[in-house]
Formats: structure tokens, sequence, C-alpha cells
């Protein structure tokens, strides 16, 4: 599959075909015969999606077509990513090291482990920090031992002000030395993985070998869900998820799709689902094969995606808040669950709230009543949004 709008910039097909998980030599030569690619707009196109690890060491395949000016520029770009990348997983093997050592279980997802699951290669996916998942129960201990190891709290936390801060939230952020660790006690923020049970994630773990370390993740189906719950919570800003996806598809086994088929029907992410389907499989992925709502999609399912495709190619910044608020209702087929994910969006303090308002712990109620009032100040009603 390709993607079908004839409005796709020649440039967007050409950074397509060069991150596909099977790089078709004859169909970019047809390409580049027909068109000379404007050389910096496909440039600052990699740059945008965060694909240069990717997409550098391919593009052998194309200098004999086209001259690319200033290719220096891109080496140096390219290395001074891959020592950011080394860089970080040094920190990522440090941080894992401090909870081994302190007998705290966690799971390491995005980042290196992703990278090794899509692509068998812990260099070819950029990342800028690092995420582990602990237990909910963990996170005052946790907080306590990354202390005293050197880093600094995004915030300073009293003990109780830690308990009330887990019940809202998902993630909380440290720096150590110009990094960040970022420690989640649930993959994502309730109102977009609700009704996952809390432990799903934690049953369904799986291992991943990186530096001769057998490291527990979420297994390939469970980041692929992730990831798809994931990019349509940010309306898939990034091109990259849907590349991670597509070079991901092609580790799910015909039962594993079925898998995944049945729990994004159970727990109602089945667009989800779809729209990661389809942005994969038009990036060279094999997603949901036989099934129809990916290889044959409803109208709204296919205004979505071009919603997503003309961003990309735009590389235009989003909107406001309430287009990523109306794209996620628009992805999440139950009209229960889109009412839920309003109401959780709407009442569930976050940290931002307490910060703006620290009010004590007897009186946390009112953040239900506060948390509203504060989204509608700093970002006005949706009604005059556009969507």
């Amino acid at each position: 599959m390709e993607f079908q709008s004839s409005n796709i910039i020649s440039e967007m097909r050409l950074l397509a075909l060069l991150s596909s998980p099977r790089l078709d030599i004859e169909h970019i030569y047809n390409l580049l015969a027909d068109f000379k690619p404007d050389i910096q707009t496909l440039y600052e196109l990699i740059l945008h999606h965060e694909l240069l690890l990717l997409v550098y060491p391919r593009l052998k395949h194309i200098t004999e077509f086209i001259e690319i000016p200033d290719i220096g520029k891109w080496r140096e770009t390219f290395l001074r990513r891959s020592r950011n990348n080394l860089e970080q997983l040094s920190f990522y093997l440090f941080c894992s090291d401090v909870l081994t050592k302190n007998r705290v279980p966690f799971i390491s997802y995005k980042g290196p482990v992703l990278s090794v699951q899509a692509y068998n290669n812990d260099s070819f996916r950029s990342f800028t920090d690092i995420d582990l998942l602990i237990q909910p129960d963990d996170f005052p201990r946790v907080y306590d031992i990354l202390i005293k190891e050197g880093f600094t709290p995004e915030f300073l936390l009293s003990q109780r002000q830690i308990l009330f801060l887990v019940k809202g939230n998902s993630e909380f952020k440290f720096l150590r030395k110009g990094f960040c660790l970022e420690i989640h006690w649930s993959v994502d923020e309730r109102e977009y993985i609700y009704p996952i049970p809390s432990n799903y994630f934690w049953n369904n773990a799986n291992t991943t070998l990186l530096f001769n370390r057998t490291l527990l993740t979420l297994s390939i189906e469970d980041t692929f869900l992730f990831l798809c719950i994931h990019g349509s919570k940010h309306r898939w800003s990034s091109m990259k998820w849907a590349v991670d996806l597509a070079h991901l598809s092609y580790s799910l086994s015909g039962n594993q799709w079925q898998n995944l088929y049945e729990l994004g029907k159970k727990w109602g992410f089945l667009y989800n689902l779809s729209i990661g389907g389809i942005l994969a499989n038009a990036l060279g992925g094999r997603a949901f094969s036989n099934y129809p709502l990916v290889q044959q999609p409803d109208h709204s399912l296919s205004k979505l995606v071009d919603v997503v495709i003309e961003a990309w190619q735009s590389m235009q910044p989003i909107e406001s808040y309430w287009t990523n608020v109306i794209f996620y209702l628009r992805s999440r087929e139950r009209f229960k669950h889109r009412l839920l994910y309003l109401l959780m969006k709407a009442v569930n303090f976050k940290k931002e709230d307490w910060l703006a308002f620290p009010l004590p712990y007897q009186l946390k109620f009112l953040y239900a009543i506060y948390r509203p009032i504060r989204i509608l100040a700093i970002f006005g009603l949706p009604f005059f949004r556009k969507s």
C-alpha cells in the first residue's frame, strides 16, 4: 500500500520509500526518474519527523541519481544525533542499574527498547529521554532512591504529595547531568487508555535483549497498541511513530494480529488500531492484512488519515489543545468512551493544576471544579476552533 491521495508531494513519497521496512530500490529509481526532489524540503521532512538515523545510511541508493548539496551537513547532523543516542543509551543503562540494585521491578518501553523491537538495532531510532514503567505503589520509594542517586525531581514533593500525585497522573520527570528520566506508573494517562485494566501490561510483559541484558518490556502486540493510542493522543504529529509501526508489523504473526484485533474490539480501540495500521501500511508495513477496517476503511477513518498525512508534509505545528482533543475523540469508536474521555480530561487533576494552584490534600476534591475552569481560561472554548 502507498499514499492514495494525489496531493502528496514527491519528497514525502520519497521519504516514505526510504523509511520503509522493505527497501524497494526499483520503486525509488522509478520515482526519481519522474521528478527531481527538492533536497532542502526532503532534509527538513527527515529532521522534522526524526528519521535521520534510519534514512541517512539509505541515501546511497539515491545519490547516483541526484546530487545532494551540503551532504557534509547531513553527515554532521547524523553523527551528532548518533552520539546523542549513545549518551542516552549509557544513561538508560545507569537508570536501569539504579532500579535493579534497589530491587525495583520496571518495564522499559519507548526509547532504546522500541528501537530494538522495531528495527532490531538500538541506533536506528532517535530518542531524547528515557521512559521506565514501575508499579504505582513503588513510586514513593523510587522518588527517594533517585534523589539519593543525584537526580533532581521536576519539583520537590512531600510523601503525602507523592501519594496525591500518583492518583491523578501517570508520570514524573527526573533530571541528571542534562539527561531526562520519566518514571511512569501507567503507560499513559487514564483518559487515553481506559478501559484497559491497570495490571494488563505487567501481566502481558515480555523480554528483550539490549547490550547482553535481558530486560522486561511490553510485548510486540502491546507496543503496537500503545503506539496507536499514543499517536492518536498527539494527532500523529510525528511520522516516526507510523514508521515504527510499519517495521513492527513484520514481527507479528497471524495469531498475534487476531489477538490484537480482539483486544481492540473488546476495549473500543479498533479505530486507534486501524488508523495506525493504515498509516503503517502506507509506509510499507503489513498490518492487519486481512481486516476490512484497515484494508477498506470507512469514510470517517479515511478523513482522519488524510488529516494526519497532510500535517506530516506541511510540517505545521498542532493548531491548539482542542485540535488534539477533538482528533482523539474521533479516533474512539464508542460514544461512552468518548464521553468518559471528555469527563476524565475535564476533572482528573494533573500536576500542572497543582503547581498553578496548590491545595492541601484535604481539599483535593476542589480540583474537579478548578481544572475545567483553568482549561477554558488557557485554551478557550472548543466550539470556536477548527477541528
